[in-house]
Formats: C-alpha cells, structure tokens, sequence
C-alpha cells in the first residue's frame, strides 16, 4: 500500500467563482473582485509545477455553474484496488461536479464501489478528502467533524473501506473547520497538524506518534493553508511535497527543514484562488491510485 500516488487529475477553472453556498461553513473564503486573467495563471503555475517536476496528471472539464469544481478531492476518491467511491456534497452546486464526463473518465480505468450521494437526500454529509485525511498505509481515517463531515456516515465508509476513523473537534476563530485538510496533512513519514485547534490535541497526538514524525502547525500558519498541502511521486520514483507559496512562506525555517529531509519542497503560487475558494493546492488535485 503506498501512501502517495503518481498520477493526478485536476479541473480547469472557467467556472470558478466565489461560491455563495459553501461562504456560511467556510471561514477561509473571500468574497472579493477578481480577474478570471489571474485565476487560469494560477491555474497555469500548478500545470507548469508539475510539468517541471515530472508529475504526470489529467485536466478535467469543469461543469457548467461549478464555482468550486477546481477542487475535485471533495466528491471522489480513487483507491488501489481499481475502485472509487462517490461522496455526499453539502452544498447543492458542489453536486453539479459529477459531471457525465467526469464519470465517464472514472468508469475508464476504475470501478464504483460505494456511493453515499443518497445520503445527501438526508442532509448527512461526507465530502472525500477534505472531510477524511487518510493515512492509506495504516489504514487510519482522520477527520474534524462539522456539517460538511459527518461521524456516522464517516464511519459507515471506514468499515467499508477497512479503516480505523479517528474523529474529533476542531475550531478555527471559535467557527467548526470545515474540512480536515486544512489543519492537517499526512505523508508515509510526517504529519503536519494544527494542534491548538483541536479541543482534545492529546488524543490526536496520542495516535499520530504511533505512526509518523510530527509538525505543529499554528493557528496563523493554517490560515495561510499550510495544512493544505499533499506528497506526490514523479515519473522518476521521486517523492515530491507540494504546497503553495503562502503555506510555505509561512512555515518557519526549522518545520521547512523537517519536510527537506525528507521531499523535495514544490512551490506553488497560487493566492487569488485560495482566498477566492478558501481551498489550496491539495484541495486542487484528485489522486488518482
């Protein structure tokens, strides 16, 4: 079981927008004047990021009235069995992303195996990886709760995926965080994750020491989304950690050092779409396993 994937798909952004339906659970959106010019050259320095690095990956159509189609990590997740599994999207525009082309391109190389979309009927709600940071290799399930990640439906997939769900509470300015991928993020060696906002941090700890190294991100340093960031292997066999400018330069010099141990750092400017969509780069690339 690897933790990390060489293969990424992402979808390109003429749809992309502030998202009015998704601004009352996430803190990290702003709803400010943009110029669509400045989000496909973000877009454009992702592309090129991976390029450079030999990252192989797939552009993606973005769905018509899909403000927040860009981060397609929140309604699928491939697995190395050859299988995916569909989730169960809060907001109803975020539904609109599982496109008939979008489909069509799982169902070419892998097969649905759990569909929770139904659960959306319910108002019980599990959004992918944003919801469910998972450590594939010990087969653990980290998630915030909140409304966009729910603790029963969340259970009811690791039992059914064979994982262990460690779930608990995390406030971000005294607000639910929306997903989990934004306080933390775990690699096959190094966790990094934002301690101060979980109300219960030595249960977290207590678990995550069992496994991985850890990097205590702040408050602050969250806020600039450097959670938010994933490992992705090169057409070389290279492990490559990649996180964007803001995350970045928010670090300090000794949790940099912690990561350059052990990966390559992958600088990604890209400041319009996340104070925009209130996601970075991790939320941007679905892996694809």
């Amino acid at each position: 079981m690897d933790q990390s994937t060489d293969k990424l798909a992402l979808v390109e952004p003429s749809n992309f927008n502030f998202n009015v339906e998704t601004f009352d659970t996430n803190a990290f959106q702003n709803n400010i004047e943009f110029n669509k010019k400045k989000i496909f050259e973000e877009f454009d320095n992702l592309i090129g990021s991976l390029e450079k690095n030999k990252i192989s990956y797939n552009v993606l159509k973005s769905p018509k009235d899909s403000p927040d189609s860009i981060y397609p990590n929140n309604w699928v997740v491939t697995h190395e069995d050859g299988t995916y599994d569909l989730f169960s999207m809060h907001s109803p525009n975020r539904r609109l992303e599982r496109s008939n082309s979008t489909i069509e391109f799982l169902n070419t190389n892998y097969l649905l195996k759990n569909d929770l979309t139904g659960y959306e009927l319910q108002n019980i709600f599990l959004e992918g990886t944003g919801s469910l940071v998972l450590d594939r290799i010990n087969k653990i399930a980290y998630m915030a709760e909140s409304k966009r990640s729910n603790v029963s439906l969340a259970s009811k997939w690791s039992k059914l995926r064979g994982y262990n769900l460690v779930h608990f509470k995390s406030f971000i300015d005294k607000k639910p965080t929306y997903h989990t991928n934004v306080i933390m993020f775990i690699t096959d060696k190094l966790a990094g994750i934002c301690f101060d906002s979980i109300t219960d941090s030595t249960y977290i700890l207590s678990n995550i020491e069992k496994t991985h190294k850890t990097i205590n991100l702040s408050v602050e340093q969250v806020k600039k989304f450097s959670g938010n960031a994933i490992v992705v292997r090169n057409n070389t066999n290279e492990d490559k950690f990649l996180i964007s400018s803001s995350g970045l330069k928010a670090l300090d010099l000794i949790q940099v050092k912690s990561i350059e141990k052990y990966y390559d750092i992958v600088e990604i400017n890209i400041p319009t779409i996340e104070k925009i969509g209130g996601g970075s780069v991790r939320c941007m690339l679905l892996e694809l396993f």
